[in-house]
This record gives C-alpha cells, structure tokens and sequence, in this order.
C-alpha cells in the first residue's frame, strides 16, 4: 500500500469514527423511529398513487447517457455552447485526466464571460487530496481564471457531506444522476447513467442550485425547501422527511405489477424490504440489481449488503449482482409500474440519508420508464441471480473483518 493511500485509509478511518461519536453524543434519531416517522407518509392503502412527484413538460426533451466517454464528451459539449452560466454542484472533481480536463474546459469558460459556479464536498475533496495534493491546485487554478469554486462545510454538522450531482448550463440544460468527475466515471468499466434533461423543465432546477450554492456553509434543517416539482432534495437534519426514501416507499406500496431497482449500495433497510415482500404477495415482480463483493468499491460494506439477501430471497425478489472485479455499478434508480421514475444522487444505504444532502428526479414518465427499462435489461447481461441462501449463509461467516465494521459503524456504511 502506498503512502498515499495510507494517509486516505487513516482519514476515512477517523472520519468513522469521529462520525460515529458524534451521532451517539449529539443523540440522533434510532433507525427505528426514524421508520416510524417514514411509514406515517405512506399512502395507507396499494391502490393509492404516489405522491412527491412531477411531471415533464411537452417542450421537455431527454435522454439517457450511459456511455460514460459519451457522458463526458456530452458534458464538454455543453460547456463550449455556454453562453451565461454554468452551475456543478458535485460530491468531488478528482485532479487525475477527466478531473483536469473538466477544469481546463470550465475555466475556459470563465474567462470568456460565462459565470462558473461549482460546490463540491469538503470531507470528500479533503480526503481526494490526502491521495492527490493536485487537488488543491486543480481548484486554485479555477479560482484564478474567473470561477467560483465553493467547498460545502457544515459547522454546526460537521460530519455531514454535499452529494447532491447536478450540472445546469444555461438554465436550460440540466444533467443529473450517479457520476462525479474522475477517471473512473469516464471509462469503460464503472456501470452508471444519468439523466440529460432540455426544455422548460430544467428550470426547475434552478431553484435547487440556488438553495444548494447558498448553503455552502450548512444545509437548511427543514428539507426540501427548494424542492419543485419533479427535482426533490434531502438533507440529514431533515431525515424524518427524506423525500427520496419516501418515494421510494411510496411507489412500492402502490405498484401493481412490475418494480425494478438497480442501486449501486443496497443497504437492507427494514421498512424497505417489508414493503417489498407486501409487493411481491400483491403479485408484483421485483427485481433487484447491485454489486457483489467482487465489484463493489467499497469493501467494508459487503458484509452489510450481503446481510439481508436471505430476507429478499425468502420474499421472492429476483436478486442479482454484478460480476466483475472493478466493475462497480454505479447507477441509482427505480421504476414502478414502468412509468414511476426515481433517479438521482441518493444511495439506498445508511449513510446517504443520515449524513448526505441529495437531490433526485421524481417523475411519473412511461417513456423514461421504458428507457430505464432497456437499461436494466442490459445490466442483468453483466450479472448473475443470487439464489442460495446457503451460498450467502457461508460468505458471510467468513466475512469476520465486514461483521466487525457494521457493528461499530453501522449509519457509515
């Protein structure tokens, strides 16, 4: 191990750490109270419809990017035809090939006139530059051609991190989804999408990027403030109103026929596959798609991830993991009923609610459905179903280290 990653390990040990003190002295909600507070917004019965969602309007254009070079080349597209504003809000731009070219090709911007705004989060940015001190110049460099280069830091949270992923160029244009700005996300072998969103809905945005640049020092204790329409926010102070946990719920109590969710840290939370099993006695076919231990970037949560597979098999849910060693997937999204759309920044474990501000698209759409769907079926090409409990039984016997985090560190996984 180099020294670099030394020094990358001992920060996210110690943030851990530090993180776990903090929630237990400043006396946070128990996971199930917090449950509690979630089921209450639940429609009471199946045949009511979701709610916390919005709509496209005719003049909407969209499409998915799943190519991740074609992600990228699309991005920069979009900087050259810039005329007024850039807005990035991002969890880190990392100072490697994708990470530079991305600042070289914004500061451009800046310097011809168009105003370049960009918040990233300050946990993540520090520990990208315990690994890569080109970090801070990357962001020096952008600050003296012109750019407003924003680090969010919480002090009255100080463990709480930005993840929300939104680019708007123009007020026009807005690109949202799982990628932030490194070379993993650009290559071959990560599985992600987003979503590229033109016409007058992407104004709606607007109004997120403002609340989110404004809160560089601290997200609001309300949630969802700036939330309109089809884009909804969260905050971690506001955790008993996580909108996008709750849409979530919502859409699972009402589906009648079909739900496919592919995210990439299925953590297991107990409301969530109560609600999946009630599905799957309506009739409702479930599919999950995740990583397995060998694709998973994260190590030290295969232990959790694999925990509660043996409560999805038994309730019937079509289980499946990606297969491939640095093969991450990536993605975050649902839909429901082929038309029910979830799709944003928020990962379904414990340590995106509890600590992570997000932003996500909710939105009733059969044609985004149906290219979701597509999407979906190329992702189980690249996977394999989990049926053996007993398989899953045995992995996690041996996964002594895994057992050892999640009791200490549960709510950062």
């Amino acid at each position: 191990m180099s020294p670099r990653d030394v020094r990358a390990n001992a920060s996210g040990l110690s943030y851990a750490i530090l993180a776990t003190r903090w929630l237990k002295r400043s006396r946070q909600a128990a996971w199930d109270e917090i449950y509690d507070q979630w089921d209450r917004r639940l429609p009471p019965a199946p045949e009511i419809e979701p709610f916390r969602y919005g709509a496209f309007d005719p003049g909407d254009s969209f499409q998915l990017l799943a190519d991740n070079a074609e992600a990228f080349a699309t991005r920069y597209r979009l900087f050259e035809e810039a005329r007024e504003s850039i807005d990035i809000t991002t969890y880190y731009i990392q100072a490697d090939a994708t990470g530079q070219e991305t600042a070289r090709r914004l500061a451009q911007c800046a310097r011809r006139g168009v105003r370049v705004r960009i918040l990233v989060d300050g946990i993540a940015t520090a520990r990208k530059a315990y690994e890569d001190a080109a970090v801070d110049q990357l962001a020096a460099g952008l600050r003296s051609a012109g750019a407003e280069f924003r680090v969010f830091r919480d002090p009255a949270r100080p463990f709480d991190a930005s993840h929300r992923k939104l680019l708007l160029v123009d007020e026009t244009t807005l690109i949202t989804g799982g990628r932030n700005y490194a070379d993993h996300y650009s290559g071959r072998e990560w599985r992600d999408i987003d979503l590229m969103l033109t016409g007058p809905s992407a104004r709606q945005a607007q109004a997120v990027v403002e609340q989110t640049f404004a809160q560089a020092s601290g997200y609001a204790a309300k949630p969802g403030s700036a939330s309109s329409g089809m884009v909804q926010t969260t905050t971690p102070a506001g955790i008993a109103e996580n909108a996008g946990f709750i849409y979530l719920l919502q859409c699972i109590r009402a589906c009648r026929k079909t739900l496919d969710i592919e995210h990439a840290y299925y953590m297991n939370h107990s409301i969530v596959h109560r609600e999946l099993a009630h599905a799957r006695r309506r009739g409702v076919r479930v599919r999950l798609l995740t990583n397995s231990a060998i694709s998973n970037d994260l190590d030290f949560t295969n232990y959790r991830i694999y925990a509660g597979f043996p409560d999805l098999l038994d309730a019937g849910i079509e289980l499946h993991v990606q297969v491939g060693k640095g093969r991450t997937l990536h993605c975050k999204y649902f839909v429901a009923d082929g038309e029910w759309v979830g799709l944003g920044s928020s990962n379904l474990d414990f340590y995106s609610p509890r600590f992570c501000g997000e932003a996500g698209i909710h939105v009733r759409s059969a044609g985004l459905g149906s290219l979701l769907a597509s999407w979906f079926e190329e992702g189980l090409r690249d996977a394999e179903r989990v049926v053996s409990a007993n398989e899953v039984a045995a992995f996690l016997r041996a996964q002594t280290i895994g057992r050892v985090f999640d009791s200490r560190f549960h709510d950062i996984q």
